[in-house]
Order: C-alpha cells, then structure tokens, then sequence
C-alpha cells in the first residue's frame, strides 16, 4: 500500500478528523526514526507512546511498518549483535541487552551465527588490548582480566581459553 493509499484510507475512516492526521504524523515520525538507526518494536513502540499520547493508531502504524519491512526484530538484532561484538562485548552481554530491547528469544539467532572462536579472538585482544602481553601476565593481572572479560558478558571457558589458563593454582595470591 502507498503513502497516499494509506493516507486514503485513514482519511475514509469512521472518525478522519484528528485521528488520521494522528496516525500519519505517527507514521512520518516512525519512519524517520527507522531512517536513522535500526529499532526493535518494543523500541519503536515507547518511543512513539512518549511523543504520542494517543495509542490508538499505534498498533496500525507498527503493523503497518512491519508489512512495508521497515521494522524487523530479526534485522535489528544483526545490527545490535554486529554493533555490540564490535565493542568488546560477549555473547552473554549481547543477549541481555537484545532482551533488554524487547527482542524475542527465537530472534537472536544472529548471536549464534558468531562462533565461539570470534569470540575468544576478541576476548584475548580485548585483553592484551587492557593488560598488555598476555604471555607477559602474571596470575594476580590474568585474574583481573579474567574478571575484565566476565563483565563484559564473555563465558568463562572463553575467559580461560582467551587467556590461555588450564589451571588456576599456577601463580602466587596476591
């Protein structure tokens, strides 16, 4: 459907006054906000109910953006996945805030796409990158990072593998 079969079509509505005009400027102001960035629904949804007190054609409007395919969960969640692995964070981390957003279990498949060894990669950089020379820490430094990567959201067999740890009582306490 077209911008202006749209536009028909609200304005044929039982009640065209101030409603269609409602529901276009809420669709105008979703569609600009998709233009700047990916959004998940949930994300969209809030932000269109703060501007918008009416809720009313909400529900059309985002029905409406999924049917066109300018609002999918799935390719916002390639998105934030890419954008957040790009910043260090783990596979935990990228759930918690995919879930945070109101993307659904199902559709964070793209966390799963990225393998466990991009992950270490990244942890094991994201480390010297803190630390320095991995190969150059001592166990009280390796515990510190160790505790760095879990923060991020890393798992710990991928903290251990990053830092090449096979056992904890190699160094001294301290």
């Amino acid at each position: 459907m077209t911008d202006a079969a749209y536009d028909k079509d609200i304005d044929n509505g039982p009640d065209n006054g101030s409603d269609a005009a409602l529901a276009r400027a809420m669709y105008a102001a979703a569609v600009n906000m998709l233009a700047l960035r990916e959004h998940s629904e949930k994300e969209l949804r809030d932000k269109l109910v703060r501007k918008f007190a009416n809720r009313a054609a909400l529900d059309e409007v985002i029905s409406r953006l999924i049917a066109q395919g300018y609002l999918s969960d799935s390719r916002f969640a390639e998105t934030a996945v890419r954008h957040y692995a790009g910043k260090g964070y783990g596979p935990g981390r990228i759930r918690m805030e995919l879930r945070k957003r109101g993307v659904n279990p199902e559709e964070q498949e793209a966390v799963q796409n990225l393998s466990a060894e991009d992950f270490i990669a990244r942890a094991r950089d994201l480390a010297a990158r803190k630390y320095g020379s991995i190969a150059e820490m001592d166990f009280k430094q390796k515990r510190r990072a160790l505790a760095f990567l879990a923060r991020r959201g890393f798992s710990g067999e991928q903290c251990l593998r990053a830092l090449s740890m096979s056992e904890w009582d190699s160094g001294e306490d301290g």
